[in-house]
Protein backbone atom coordinates (compact mmCIF):
# COMPACT_ATOMS: atom_id res chain seq x y z
CA UNK A 1 0.00 0.00 0.00
CA UNK A 2 1.10 3.52 -0.74
CA UNK A 3 1.05 6.38 1.71
CA UNK A 4 -2.00 7.85 0.00
CA UNK A 5 -3.92 4.61 0.63
CA UNK A 6 -3.15 4.79 4.35
CA UNK A 7 -4.20 8.44 4.44
CA UNK A 8 -7.47 7.72 2.64
CA UNK A 9 -8.19 4.72 4.88
CA UNK A 10 -7.58 6.78 8.02
CA UNK A 11 -9.85 9.56 6.80
CA UNK A 12 -12.61 7.14 5.79
CA UNK A 13 -12.38 5.41 9.15
CA UNK A 14 -12.70 8.71 11.02
CA UNK A 15 -15.69 9.87 8.98
CA UNK A 16 -17.41 6.48 9.17
CA UNK A 17 -16.91 6.37 12.95
CA UNK A 18 -18.39 9.86 13.28
CA UNK A 19 -21.44 8.80 11.24
CA UNK A 20 -21.94 5.67 13.34
CA UNK A 21 -21.69 7.77 16.51
CA UNK A 22 -24.27 10.19 15.11
CA UNK A 23 -26.65 7.33 14.30
CA UNK A 24 -26.31 5.82 17.79
CA UNK A 25 -26.93 9.15 19.54
CA UNK A 26 -29.85 10.00 17.25
CA UNK A 27 -31.43 6.59 17.86
CA UNK A 28 -31.10 6.85 21.64
CA UNK A 29 -32.46 10.40 21.78
CA UNK A 30 -35.39 9.74 19.43
CA UNK A 31 -36.28 6.51 21.22
CA UNK A 32 -36.27 8.34 24.56
CA UNK A 33 -38.48 11.11 23.16
CA UNK A 34 -40.88 8.58 21.64
CA UNK A 35 -41.10 6.59 24.88
CA UNK A 36 -41.66 9.80 26.86
CA UNK A 37 -44.46 10.81 24.47
CA UNK A 38 -46.13 7.39 24.76
CA UNK A 39 -45.77 7.39 28.56
CA UNK A 40 -47.34 10.84 28.82
CA UNK A 41 -50.22 9.73 26.61
CA UNK A 42 -50.86 6.62 28.70
CA UNK A 43 -50.55 8.67 31.90
CA UNK A 44 -53.15 11.11 30.60
CA UNK A 45 -55.49 8.30 29.64
CA UNK A 46 -55.17 6.71 33.09
CA UNK A 47 -55.96 10.02 34.77
CA UNK A 48 -58.98 10.60 32.53
CA UNK A 49 -60.37 7.15 33.26
CA UNK A 50 -59.85 7.57 36.98
CA UNK A 51 -61.58 10.95 36.96
CA UNK A 52 -64.40 9.53 34.87
CA UNK A 53 -64.95 6.73 37.37
CA UNK A 54 -64.79 9.21 40.26
CA UNK A 55 -61.58 7.90 41.77
CA UNK A 56 -59.44 10.23 43.80
CA UNK A 57 -56.76 11.88 41.66
CA UNK A 58 -54.17 11.52 44.46
CA UNK A 59 -54.45 7.74 44.25
CA UNK A 60 -52.61 8.01 40.94
CA UNK A 61 -49.48 9.23 42.71
CA UNK A 62 -49.62 6.48 45.34
CA UNK A 63 -46.33 4.54 45.33
CA UNK A 64 -48.19 1.25 45.11
CA UNK A 65 -50.24 2.30 42.10
CA UNK A 66 -49.50 2.98 38.45
CA UNK A 67 -47.59 6.15 39.36
CA UNK A 68 -44.61 4.01 40.41
CA UNK A 69 -44.64 2.22 37.06
CA UNK A 70 -44.50 5.54 35.24
CA UNK A 71 -41.70 6.76 37.50
CA UNK A 72 -39.68 3.64 36.67
CA UNK A 73 -40.33 4.17 32.97
CA UNK A 74 -39.21 7.80 33.26
CA UNK A 75 -36.01 6.61 34.94
CA UNK A 76 -35.35 4.23 32.03
CA UNK A 77 -35.89 7.09 29.60
CA UNK A 78 -33.45 9.28 31.52
CA UNK A 79 -30.86 6.49 31.39
CA UNK A 80 -31.13 6.40 27.58
CA UNK A 81 -30.64 10.16 27.40
CA UNK A 82 -27.62 9.93 29.72
CA UNK A 83 -26.16 7.14 27.58
CA UNK A 84 -26.59 9.27 24.46
CA UNK A 85 -24.83 12.16 26.18
CA UNK A 86 -21.95 9.92 27.25
CA UNK A 87 -21.51 8.50 23.74
CA UNK A 88 -21.53 11.99 22.26
CA UNK A 89 -19.04 13.31 24.80
CA UNK A 90 -16.70 10.36 24.24
CA UNK A 91 -16.89 10.84 20.47
CA UNK A 92 -16.17 14.57 20.80
CA UNK A 93 -12.96 13.74 22.61
CA UNK A 94 -11.82 10.46 21.03
CA UNK A 95 -12.45 11.13 17.32
CA UNK A 96 -10.42 14.35 17.10
CA UNK A 97 -7.72 12.83 19.33
CA UNK A 98 -7.52 9.80 17.03
CA UNK A 99 -7.31 11.99 13.94
CA UNK A 100 -4.56 14.19 15.41
CA UNK A 101 -2.61 11.10 16.51
CA UNK A 102 -3.12 9.51 13.10
CA UNK A 103 -1.84 12.67 11.40
CA UNK A 104 1.22 12.87 13.62
CA UNK A 105 2.15 9.23 13.00
CA UNK A 106 1.34 9.44 9.28
CA UNK A 107 3.35 12.58 8.54
CA UNK A 108 6.30 11.46 10.64
CA UNK A 109 6.33 8.18 8.73
CA UNK A 110 6.00 9.95 5.36
CA UNK A 111 8.83 12.41 5.98
CA UNK A 112 11.12 9.99 7.83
Amino acid sequence: MKAMDYWTTGCYFTVFTALVEYCIVLYLVQKAEWERKITRHIKTQVRKRKEKKGWVADAYDDQRGPGKIFDEKEEQIRKKEIAATKVELAARILLPAFFVLFNMIFWIAVFA
